[in-house]
Formats: structure tokens, C-alpha cells, sequence
């Protein structure tokens, strides 16, 4: 008997809802100091460009857990855990468990995930929801190009020099970084 190999079939993943998109980036670009927070989220060479140009459209500050490659670490936007307590707006793409607990009272969060679609089922998972104002069941990376073309319609002359303020706001947290990391490496 010979023996078969099926056909190979790709998947798609799965694309967040557009009026969902469009209202991720109207929080986005209204912002006055948007945060990414990425985990999972790039899992080709187009994810790591995709978050890096969504991130410099809106001088957003970076917190990357390192899980893989989401974006470069010495970027003028990658940014330490501190800015999470900074932001008014955050977006978790594939962070799941990214708690409420680590933003700055008040602040809004959305969420891009694919990890509610698969594991609910699971009991160690049972009832752990992460606290959102907006969550898209969706995979991140593919959702981003139409995240950012949704933020590219909505940036105003007006929005461009609120962005500029972010820039300089995201280089004090760096140079901040930058000096606690001197102090504490001069102590030893």
C-alpha cells in the first residue's frame, strides 16, 4: 500500500474585528502617552517592522518582556516596565496576562490576543480575564496593518504635536533608566 502525505493547507490567523481596529486606534492616537506592551507578539521579521512603525507613528514607548523579538531593545522607544505606570493608554499585543494592577490608575487598556480563543478550556486558565476596556480575540501580528493604517487616517497636524511631546517624555524616562542603571552599577 502507498502511503499518502496529505496536502498541505496553511492557516490564516485570525484578523481583528475593523470596528474594533478603528476604535484601538482612535484610543491610540488620543492618547497622551501611548504604551505597547508586547509579549508573543512577533512571530515573523514583518511582526518586528509592523510594531516598530506602529510604535513610531505614535512616539509610543515600548515595553517588550523579551519573550521573543518584539522589538529592537536599544530603540529611542523601548522602554522599561516604569512606563506602564506612565501611560494613559496601553495596548497589550499578545500579553495576555498583562494585569490593570501595573498601569497608572485610570489608565486604558487594550488588548489584541489570540490566547482567548484557545485557552478557556483550560482549567488553570478558568477564570483568569484579563481587565480590558477593549479586548480583540485576534492574532496581533496580523492585526497590526490595518492598526496602523486605521492610525494613519486618524493623525491630525494637531495629534503630530502631541506626539513630539511624547518623544521628549519617553527620552526622560530613558535617561532616567539610564542613570538608576549607572548609580546601581557604580554600588557594586
Amino acid at each position: 500500500e502507498k502511503l499518502r502525505v496529505p496536502k498541505y493547507t496553511p492557516n490564516t490567523p485570525p484578523t481583528g474585528d475593523a470596528a474594533a481596529v478603528n476604535e484601538v486606534a482612535k484610543m491610540l492616537v488620543n492618547a497622551d502617552y501611548p504604551v505597547l506592551a508586547v509579549e508573543r507578539a512577533a512571530r515573523t521579521p514583518n511582526g518586528l517592522k509592523y510594531i516598530i512603525e506602529l510604535a513610531e507613528l505614535l512616539q509610543a514607548g515600548v515595553v517588550d518582556t523579551i519573550q521573543r523579538m518584539n522589538f529592537p531593545s536599544r530603540h529611542p522607544l523601548a522602554q522599561s516596565d516604569r512606563a506602564l505606570r506612565e501611560a494613559d493608554v496601553v495596548l497589550a499585543l499578545e500579553m495576555p496576562l498583562l494585569s490593570r494592577s501595573r498601569l497608572k490608575p485610570g489608565a486604558k487598556m487594550a488588548s489584541i490576543t489570540c490566547f482567548d480563543l484557545f485557552t478557556r478550556s483550560n482549567y488553570w486558565h478558568f477564570g483568569k480575564y484579563q481587565e480590558a476596556d477593549l479586548t480583540l480575540s485576534a492574532d496581533a501580528e496580523a492585526t497590526l496593518p490595518a492598526l496602523i493604517e486605521a492610525v494613519k487616517k486618524l493623525i491630525t497636524a494637531d495629534r503630530r504635536i502631541a506626539f513630539e511631546r511624547s518623544e521628549e517624555h519617553t527620552s526622560e524616562l530613558q535617561s532616567l533608566a539610564y542613570l538608576v542603571c549607572r548609580l546601581l552599577l557604580e554600588k557594586k
